[in-house]
């Protein structure tokens, strides 16, 4: 499989800027330490096929993707060597980190251009009446 990347400026590599928005709390959505949970009709980019967004509190961080067939992938949106985020790559089933090297993952987690540096957790999820949920646990 070839790897592809995000388009990307040095500075955003450098300073590890995220290309996926934050989604700022609302009522929403709602995390705790075993459950997000999304309420899709709020978020048209979540309509879109390779849509993403970033969920965050204190203590969590996920990044949610659409899929081209409707369902949703998530993940722990941290890099496997450090507190990156990650982003998705546009057209593609992988994500990426948002540093200089650029570290590649399948949808299962897998490291696919490092595989030393190992895998990310990637979350169960459920679309059920257009509420999202995300099992953290």
């Amino acid at each position: 499989m070839e790897v592809k990347y995000l388009k990307r400026s040095v500075w955003q590599r450098l300073f590890g800027i995220p290309a996926t928005s934050k989604v700022s709390s609302g009522s929403d959505w709602e995390m705790n330490n075993d459950l997000l949970t999304i309420k899709l009709d709020a978020f048209d980019t979540l309509a879109t096929p390779y849509g993403a967004l970033s969920f965050e509190n204190d203590s969590n961080r996920v990044l949610v993707i659409a899929d081209e067939d409707g369902g949703f992938r998530a993940y722990r949106n941290y890099c496997t060597h450090g507190k990156r985020r990650l982003d998705p790559v546009p057209g593609t089933t992988t994500v990426q980190c948002c540093s200089m090297g650029r570290n590649t993952f399948d949808s299962d987690g897998n490291s696919l251009n490092k595989p030393e540096l190992g895998t990310i957790k990637v979350y169960n999820t459920e679309n059920k009446d257009n509420l999202l949920k995300v099992f953290l646990s």
